[in-house]
């Protein structure tokens, strides 16, 4: 059985509602404290459309990826708790769950992994209304792993592979062609120059 919090103090912004309401793809970012204060005051960011009438802004996906644990921990709970209001358990249920799929791989992988996971999964259920987002899709997380782990940069110290050809000759791992440059050893190393 899920249980749901009391509804957050603060308003949710008006442009976080309406993608709820439309099932469209939510921003955590949107539910920031600072959001949801101007969301409180009324203060919902608006633009000129092209005939000349106001409209909210729509959302901004540049800071998605740089959501906290614990400022995601805060909007998910005001995400599920406003899709409850609006969609009732049908919705509301998968999304806990998947909510609690982010945490574990957390606890495992890493922020960086979950986070990815969730950014997916959630664009993934936007797009086709029919993805359940209440199961870990174990090929997802395994992809964005290794995407992620290739993605960061080299450490400093190159650790060496043993080969079987001849273990005088070894080379580094991680080595590229802007940082490689092999060492020749000098003739007369040791006082020999054979």
């Amino acid at each position: 059985m899920v249980t749901y919090r009391h509804p957050p103090v603060l308003a949710i912004p008006c442009k976080v509602t309406d993608a709820i309401r439309s099932l469209h793809y939510i921003l955590y970012t949107a539910l920031s404290a600072a959001a949801r204060e101007k969301a409180e005051r009324g203060e919902d960011e608006l633009v000129f459309t092209a005939n000349g009438t106001l409209t909210p802004k729509g959302l901004d996906c540049r800071n998605e990826r740089l959501i906290t644990f614990p400022q995601w921990q805060a909007a998910s709970t005001a995400v599920l708790n406003e899709t409850h209001k609006v969609w009732g358990a049908a919705r509301s249920i998968p999304l806990s769950l998947h909510h609690g799929n982010v945490v574990n791989p957390t606890n495992t992988h890493g922020w960086d992994i979950a986070l990815e996971c969730d950014i997916r999964q959630r664009t993934a259920a936007s797009v086709d209304k029919r993805h359940d987002l209440s199961t870990v899709d174990t090929i997802a997380l395994t992809t964005i792993a290794t995407e992620l782990m290739l993605r960061r940069p080299a450490t400093a110290n190159s650790t060496y592979i043993p080969t079987t050809a001849s273990p005088k000759r070894q080379l580094p791992i991680d080595h590229d062609s802007a940082s490689f440059t092999p060492r020749k050893r000098s003739r007369f190393e040791g006082g020999r120059c054979f």
